[in-house]
């Protein structure tokens, strides 16, 4: 038996799949995307068996708990050492051990009884036996001869096709323009595939006084949500849906950027720390598995992890699972402090309580991945509740100003009282903004014209 067999899915909706184990570690098998081998195999558990090699030893299978067993030759087991040419059947799916080097074509059943193999074709250019010669005879060379048999339809139908084929096979690269082969994926293929993308990626980095988890997991209806697990108090989940033009780019990275032909495994070694990145990847009927281990990440690999968290970073606002949590604490204590002492000094300066506010929020966001909050949390939000307020307050107030010297028709007025309100709100997200700073360019503009 040959060291590392490899392994041939015999029959079952993914018939024709080979798949290498080279480690001790081995391979998952399964309906989930978390498998190393995704099934497509209804009848297959989540997690259905696992096959591994013991140094020195050979091949082993092993079940995972499934719910109608892993059989080895019809049997059911829990583990055992494989042979070449033994079949393990998972649901409907049977996969045999082949050789390794043994082609995948050599190993697959046989046709059915009676099928013509690919040399028996008929094609329609034999002559037609003779019915009264005897059918032993029809096995042996026809004996030459000069005369001609003659045309059937059939015969002639199938040479008029093969010359039109031949005819299109030399004028048509003539009028076709050969497709660019480094151009970008179709788009209309990228679209079609998008509704199925789906992508599972986990980075653990550990030592002995550390673990840190990043799991992010996008669904096919575009739904992304990240988890970070980390022994230094930082423990959330967000999550939160992606634009179309987004989901396209990331198709269109799986598409170029090499990752889906990546080997299942890099695996590297370091002492008393790992530091392992796991990538998934299910685009249209395709589904690859990625797992570095204790190595740096091959180039393919790196530019979708990259990605993929700054794309998190970016639409859910977890750029501060950078910093860790004590650096967290002190930012948002900073800003908390700064926030008070800014509404202490409301009426110095008209946007100092809108600056104050912002503050609060900083200091609300930073504090957004830490668990338990520190003690000035319920302070502060009570806080940005009251400042918010006290601005609605003042809007209200410098807002009648404003328009009531507007109804006067005292324009130098009105627009003292809008410089003051948008001073005020600060925010130009804020809709009360807008609305003030239109009311500006209207005054400002009949002032221009008073003074022509």
């Amino acid at each position: 038996m040959a060291d590392r067999p490899n392994l041939l899915i015999h029959a079952g909706p993914d018939a024709g799949l080979e798949i290498r184990v080279t480690t001790a570690e081995g391979i998952r098998l399964g309906r989930s995307t978390k498998n190393d081998v995704v099934l497509n195999d209804p009848k297959t558990s989540r997690y259905h068996c696992r096959f591994y090699l013991k140094p020195g030893v050979g091949l082993f299978v092993a079940d995972l708990g499934s719910a109608n067993q892993t059989l080895v030759n019809n049997e059911p087991i829990r583990e055992v050492r494989l042979s070449v040419a033994d079949l393990v059947t998972l649901g409907d799916t049977v996969i045999k051990v082949i050789e390794a080097g043994v082609s995948s074509a050599a190993a697959l059943p046989p046709p059915a009884p009676g099928a013509p193999s690919p040399t028996d074709v008929d094609l329609g250019l034999q002559s037609e036996p003779d019915p009264d010669e005897p059918t032993k005879a029809a096995a042996q060379p026809a004996p030459k001869s000069n005369q001609r048999r003659p045309w059937t339809v059939s015969r002639l139908i199938t040479v008029l096709a093969m010359i039109l084929l031949c005819a299109l096979a030399i004028w048509l690269p003539r009028f076709v323009k050969s497709p660019d082969k480094s151009a970008a994926p179709d788009p209309a293929l990228l679209a079609a595939a998008l509704p199925s993308l789906e992508i599972t990626y986990e980075k653990v980095l550990a030592n002995t006084n550390r673990i840190f988890r990043y799991a992010l997991h996008l669904s096919p209806g575009h739904k992304l949500a990240v988890n970070v697990d980390d022994t230094d108090a930082t423990h959330f989940r967000e999550q939160g849906t992606l634009r179309d033009e987004l989901i396209t780019e990331i198709a269109r990275l799986v598409e170029q950027s090499g990752f889906m032909a990546l080997e299942n495994q890099y695996q590297g070694i370091q002492a008393n720390a790992l530091d392992q990145w796991d990538i998934t990847v299910t685009l249209g009927r395709q589904t690859h598995h990625c797992r570095v281990v204790n190595r740096a990440e091959p180039p393919e690999f790196k530019s979708l992890r990259e990605k993929l968290e700054n794309v998190a970073q970016l639409e859910l606002g977890l750029w501060a699972v950078q910093y860790p949590p004590d650096k967290l604490i002190d930012m948002a204590n900073q800003a908390y402090l700064d926030g008070k002492k800014l509404f202490d000094e409301r009426d110095i300066k008209h946007g100092n309580l809108a600056t104050a506010i912002h503050q609060l929020k900083d200091a609300d966001f930073f504090l957004k991945t830490i668990e338990p909050k520190p003690a000035f949390y319920a302070d502060l939000l009570a806080r940005l509740a009251q400042f918010a307020t006290e601005l609605d307050r003042r809007y209200v107030e410098q807002n009648f100003l404003a328009n009531r010297a507007m109804r006067a028709k005292d324009m130098p007025q009105a627009a003292q009282e809008l410089r003051v309100l948008c001073d005020m709100l600060g925010d130009r997200a804020d809709p009360r903004y807008t609305e003030a700073w239109n009311k500006l360019l209207e005054v400002e503009s009949r002032l221009n014209l008073e003074k022509k």
